[in-house]
């Protein structure tokens, strides 16, 4: 299960890494101008597309969660809405996967489906963070690292 998920994950493209770190590299030099605020914001929505398999999944790692509190976490801690379109067919594409299941729960008057990760979910997060995060993120500050880092130049409108 675990190979099948990793073959399908969809991994960040090169043209996307590269987006990041010019992002990145403009924040970080204070270069972006009055353009700062559109770049970050861009920046999160690149960050949080690419990673929304591993962002869903760390999610319910840490607590079970009905699919609308999902999106309502990585809009609070992410400043991105995440689109019914791009969600709710990825939510089924892992319970149909088992990575997650989800268990129908009433609340009032009102049933939601809460999402809880499934054993082979909690191996394949595991395998995400230890094998792609944490290196891709080591990379990303060797690289920031070698950067020249020169005096932020702030731009007056």
């Amino acid at each position: 299960m675990i190979t099948f998920y990793t073959a399908c994950v969809r991994t960040p493209c090169l043209k996307d890494i590269c987006n990041i770190l010019i992002g990145l590299h403009l924040i970080i030099l204070g270069n972006a101008g009055e353009f700062q605020d559109m770049v970050e914001q861009k920046l999160r929505e690149e960050c949080v597309r690419c990673m929304m398999d591993l962002i869903i999944l760390g999610i319910l790692h840490m607590q079970p969660t009905h699919a609308y509190k999902l999106r309502k976490i990585v809009a609070q801690k992410f400043g991105v809405l995440l689109y019914p379109g791009n969600f709710y067919p990825k939510l089924k594409k892992f319970e149909t996967n088992d990575l997650i299941e989800g268990k129908w729960e009433t609340e009032g008057r009102r049933k939601k489906k809460v999402y809880s990760l499934t054993p082979s979910g909690e191996a394949v997060y595991k395998t995400l963070v230890d094998g792609c995060l944490l290196p891709v993120y080591n990379k990303i500050v060797k690289v920031l690292e070698t950067l020249p880092m020169e005096s932020p130049v702030r731009r007056r409108l």
